[in-house]
């Protein structure tokens, strides 16, 4: 895969395994050498980090020790002009969480109505 020499993302990694979240920034930076990389372990510094900043990209894991990556899916979704791409992992809670998170931030982004 060629690198991705002009386009400068800026990706948010919401992990708290320290090691993957190292391996997932070193192989990006390899496709996407101008990019910039925000990491965070919890939920919380996420949300701290998504307040100041926007981003294009965000992957998140669906088990942080204090929630689940999946919950900042409502607020990344309050400016869908900014984020264009999402990832999540952790598919074993994820699917504890998914149905409502998913639901809110449908719609956040308009596209259910609210109950």
């Amino acid at each position: 895969m060629q690198p991705l020499k002009t386009q400068a993302l800026r990706f948010l990694l919401v992990d708290d395994d320290d090691i993957d979240l190292r391996i997932i920034v070193r192989l990006l930076k390899r496709i996407t050498p101008l990019s910039t990389f925000h990491t965070t372990m919890t939920l919380e510094e996420a949300r701290e980090l998504t307040s100041r900043r926007g981003f294009d990209i965000a992957l998140l894991d669906a088990n942080l020790p204090d929630g689940s990556g999946l919950e900042l899916l409502p607020e990344l979704a309050e400016d869908p002009a900014e984020l264009q791409r999402l990832l999540a992992g952790g598919a074993d809670r994820a699917r504890e969480v998914a149905g409502t998170t998913l639901d809110r931030a449908r719609v956040a982004m308009g596209l259910l109505p609210p109950a």
